[in-house]
């Protein structure tokens, strides 16, 4: 598994999320700063989500059109020039930067999960999918502190805005070595020619179940994060920054010691475990009344989101069509987007309706859903790629 492509496509995907971690949690700032409101802040933020989830199945599609390394070095190009066109204090530059970023980050997560699918060996690819997890948590983890410190330091916003260019440069230089060895990968298997487009050309629906899994993953992600500090403010509870640090961590470290299990059961069994893990963890957040209490509940569903989103990454790749993985990618990767596009709603009208304890009692609700559904859709997310790709009489991946 650790094979020269795999080790260089980590280190491109640690560059790119670390793109990312560096500008979302300055933009409000930065927006504030030349003249605008929270309420165009929030339009900002919202213009990335809208085009990264709108051009997802466009994307999945240039990917198997093209190659998942030429669509690859466009997202990251897109990265690097938007990143410097935020250095420009005109609102709507900043929007539509965002925006285009947007797509660029599309882009560039559709086809880094491509080439993962391709890369990882079929008896490993649980433990491929943990560790290129950990390459993006890293980024996401230290990100934002790293953004914050240097807007904060002499360099200020052109600073960050700078970096955050140069770490999607990073990306697009090491996926360009990556190219020809992933082409050279690529040749050594049948290749069918490009059919009429049809819906199929832009989702793949033998990964569905996956996405949906996803999606009840995510739908939890606003009271995990985005609310729990004002919780904690319910609750008197002081210094909650380290109930960030502390599931952070937690998330990173239970990836890189899980990986090398992942294969060893079946999909079922972890994702219903991560599940039950997450779902009990929300539990004990709806029952804290201290910050000791906070963050244990957040440990333990720290540790149950890091099983539920490696494996469902893998059985995500060993569902999908072997011959339109772009089509796979964009299906599942979608799912990211619209978790919490549903969730922060229904959360913040939980809160109105039934406060902070009725909001976490609707997230358990949604992960029992999740485990109830994982336990249905067991035979199908149990089935290892090369028998599905054995399924639709097409040749395995071989590495």
């Amino acid at each position: 598994m650790w094979t020269r492509p795999y080790l260089l496509l980590c280190f491109a995907a640690l560059a790119s999320f670390a793109n990312e971690g560096v500008l979302n949690p300055i933009l409000p700032l930065y927006v504030s700063d030349v003249g605008g409101s929270a309420l165009i802040a929030g339009f900002v933020l919202a213009a990335f989500s809208v085009a990264s989830f709108g051009v997802r199945p466009l994307v999945g599609y240039l990917v198997d059109r093209w190659t998942p390394q030429a669509v690859h070095f466009l997202g990251n190009a897109l990265l690097v020039i938007c990143g410097l066109l935020m250095m420009v204090p005109l609102l709507p530059i900043i929007l539509a930067a965002n925006a285009v970023r947007g797509s660029g980050w599309a882009g560039m997560s559709v086809s880094g999960f491509a080439l993962l699918s391709q890369i990882s060996p079929a008896q490993r690819r649980g433990e491929a999918a943990a560790y290129y997890t950990v390459a993006t948590s890293v980024s996401s983890l230290f990100g934002p502190a790293l953004g914050l410190w240097l807007v904060g330091s002499t360099l200020g916003y052109a600073g960050a805005f700078v970096f955050a260019a140069f770490t999607a440069l990073v990306a697009l230089v090491t996926g360009r070595i990556l190219a020809p060895i992933a082409s050279a990968l690529q040749a050594a298997r049948p290749r069918r020619a490009p059919g009429p487009i049809q819906l199929a050309s832009f989702i793949d629906v033998d990964v569905l179940p996956a996405a949906f899994l996803q999606v009840c993953v995510t739908m939890t992600v606003p009271a995990f994060t985005a609310f729990l500090p004002l919780y904690a403010r319910q609750l008197g509870v002081e210094n909650a920054g380290l109930y960030f640090v502390a599931t952070g961590l937690t998330g990173l470290l239970a990836r890189a010691v899980i990986g090398r299990y992942t294969d060893r059961m079946s999909r079922t069994a972890w994702i219903a475990l991560g599940f039950g893990l997450s779902a009990i963890g929300m539990a004990v957040l709806r029952f804290a009344s201290v910050l000791d209490g906070l963050i244990l509940g957040g440990v333990i569903t720290s540790i149950g989101w890091a099983i539920v989103n490696t494996v469902l990454l893998a059985a995500a790749i060993d569902l999908g069509n072997p011959r339109r993985p772009g089509a796979a990618m964009a299906t599942f990767t979608g799912s990211f987007q619209v978790g919490p596009a549903l969730g922060s709603p229904i959360a913040g009208l939980l809160i109105e309706t039934l406060g902070f304890h009725g909001m976490y009692v609707g997230a358990v609700m949604v992960l029992l859903v999740g485990l109830l559904a994982t336990l249905g859709l067991s035979n199908r997310l149990s089935r290892p790629g090369a028998l599905r790709a054995a399924d639709r009489d097409e040749p395995a991946r071989t590495v």
